[in-house]
């Protein structure tokens, strides 16, 4: 699925003052991804070739994502391939580039990405920040039948995607949205569902067991449809089951899963939500460096900012939505109920940021203290309201706290994603300068930042 780097576009980025904006001191050069430059001296050519280059990268500083350290060389490109990298001084390209000062490397991989399907045959907002390859279907959701990822090649693509086939969607597909646990046939017909996605390509085993209905799942229930992965020696990256009060006792349970089901555990956008638990980001790092010491590789990945985008029924109780948005609304109306869910949506506010005012509704940009100071209510009631009259709102928390950003981001087992992916969008709300300035001391470490709106 791999495309060709036009040159056109590679020059105008070295030359739009757009591209400035977007990076004030490093300018990230995408080279085609599965090019590994590791493993040769500094200064010395990978290839040589008899023939011109289609264009030469000069005096760029090399860092090639193996660790090695970073040094000055031109890379020569031809017919969408690298052929040299080196000095090439001699040598001719129809386009050579003073890229001095500048990084060049490898193509970046979003691990974690939501991209709007529809612009990847273009994916300009991940192209202009280096990304050359998304996974698709994170957090248990996406297609059970991985041929509707296929299909979108036919439209052509910008970049290389892979894709995860979802936890969540299986469960949904034979159990349902009802609360109850699975029966011997649905486990083997998960099972099945699972094993047919790997066998067309699925990159691994992806869940949200925060999210309805993968939630209603047990730990057993779940070792026991993913096991069928182990054969794959593959991964299975989870939207933990809490993120703030149960946050530590959420992440064993994924490690517990990884180990349980012979795959690789990952902690996916690794966070600690809410100021009663800042500071348990020493418990959970020291779970998964517990689980690498005892041989189970268990990892994470961390978006670089400290707010979370999902939808406002993240605030209100698995048991309300069991069964649907339907039943979820007949609770609502529900006399006797409404009183009880309101006060359960205050506690989850608490305990997932400080209040409803860093509850924020991108598309309206109004907080959800906001909206429940016009209409004269409590943000519990509020958060039922605008369930009930416009659904289930995009919306963003701003849940966190720099230092355990700043550990989880400085774990060697750490890895970055947007949580985001390829859009329309030309925003960057979300990362801050101190965040900017910290994650450019990392030293080893690229950051990709999001394109939300």
């Amino acid at each position: 699925m791999r495309k060709p780097v036009q040159n056109e576009f590679l020059r105008r980025q070295f030359n739009g003052s757009g591209w400035k904006k977007l990076f004030s001191v490093v300018l990230i050069v995408t080279l085609l991804l599965g090019i590994l430059l590791a493993g040769y001296p500094d200064g010395q050519s990978i290839a040589k070739s008899d023939q011109d280059y289609d264009i030469i990268l000069q005096n760029g500083t090399i860092i090639d994502g193996t660790g090695k350290d970073r040094y000055v060389a031109d890379v020569g490109i031809k017919d969408g391939h690298i052929l040299s990298i080196g000095n090439l001084d001699d040598e001719h390209g129809d386009e050579e580039i003073d890229v001095s000062g500048k990084i060049v490397s490898p193509g970046f991989i979003d691990i974690h990405s939501h991209a709007d399907t529809d612009v990847l045959t273009t994916a300009k907002s991940s192209l202009t920040q280096g990304v050359t390859t998304e996974l698709l279907s994170p957090d248990g959701g996406g297609p059970v039948d991985l041929a509707a990822r296929y299909a979108l090649e036919e439209e052509g693509l910008a970049i290389n995607i892979g894709s995860y086939i979802g936890f969540n969607s299986v469960w949904e597909e034979v159990v349902g949205y009802d609360d109850r646990a699975a029966t011997e046939e649905e486990i083997e017909e998960m099972r099945l569902l699972i094993e047919k996605a790997l066998e067309d390509g699925a990159w691994g085993v992806s869940a949200g067991l925060f999210y309805t209905p993968g939630n209603y799942a047990k730990t057993e229930e779940v070792i026991d449809v993913v096991n069928v992965a182990e054969k794959w020696r593959t991964n299975f990256p989870n939207h933990i089951r809490n993120e703030n009060n149960h946050v530590v006792e959420a992440t064993e349970e994924t490690i517990k899963i990884g180990e349980g089901a012979g795959l690789v555990p990952v902690i996916t956008h690794m966070k600690v939500m809410g100021p009663n638990n800042w500071g348990k980001s020493e418990e959970t790092i020291r779970l998964i460096q517990e689980a690498n010491d005892r041989g189970t590789f268990a990892a994470a990945d961390q978006y670089p900012y400290l707010a979370s985008q999902t939808g406002l029924t993240a605030i209100v109780p698995p048991w309300v939505q069991d069964g649907g948005s339907e039943e979820m609304l007949r609770r609502f109306a529900d006399a006797d109920l409404r009183p009880q869910i309101e006060e359960e949506i205050h506690e989850t506010i608490a305990s997932r940021v400080q209040d409803a005012a860093d509850v924020y509704f991108p598309t309206k940009q109004k907080t959800l203290q906001d909206i429940a100071d016009e209409r004269s209510v409590s943000p519990g009631e509020a958060t039922m309201q605008l369930l009930e009259d416009e659904g289930n709102l995009r919306t963003i928390y701003f849940f966190g706290h720099q230092e355990d950003f700043e550990r989880i981001l400085g774990n060697p087992t750490t890895a970055i994603a947007s949580d985001g992916g390829a859009t329309v969008s030309e925003s960057t709300q979300g990362d801050t300068v101190r965040n900017q300035e910290f994650l450019g001391s990392l030293s080893g470490k690229t950051v990709c930042y999001p394109w939300k709106k």
